[in-house]
């Protein structure tokens, strides 16, 4: 009997919610291997809040997905910008693993979905190295 390594995450919800004081709340959801993780994060709304709050708990969802292999994923700057003609969420992800230190970008167009977009982008900023990580989990 063999079984397929399910090799990206999947995202399933991303909810948004406004706090007291001024504050945003965005909680990821993310699946693999048939269970989710969940990651929060509060931010004090300001230019760029919705997208550094949604990179940060994206990355917190990342932590839990991996946590057996104590590694750490950093939301360093994530912001919207113009290029290429559309309205892109940038993200710059540190990923912390071992004594390594990588730094990767990911990109995703922002279609009427700041916090989605953010969300995707650490995902693409990730990819590669969460595929080496799940593959690992899954003793493969």
């Amino acid at each position: 009997m063999s079984f397929i390594v399910e090799r990206r995450v999947r995202l399933a919800n991303v909810g948004t919610g406004d706090l007291p004081d001024n504050k945003l709340r965005v909680q990821v959801e993310l699946e693999w291997g048939g269970e989710t993780y969940v990651g929060m994060a509060e931010e004090v709304w300001r230019e760029n809040a919705e997208f550094v709050c949604a990179a940060n708990a994206a990355c917190r969802a990342l932590d839990a997905v991996v946590a057996p292999t104590h590694t750490r994923f950093e939301a360093l700057q994530s912001e919207a910008v113009s290029a290429v003609g559309r309205m892109l969420a940038v993200v710059a992800v540190a990923i912390h693993s071992q004594g390594e230190n990588q730094y990767t970008v990911g990109v995703c167009a922002i279609a009427g979905d700041p916090a989605g977009a953010s969300v995707r982008a650490v995902l693409s900023a990730t990819n590669r190295r969460m595929t080496r990580l799940l593959s690992a989990l899954a003793g493969s």
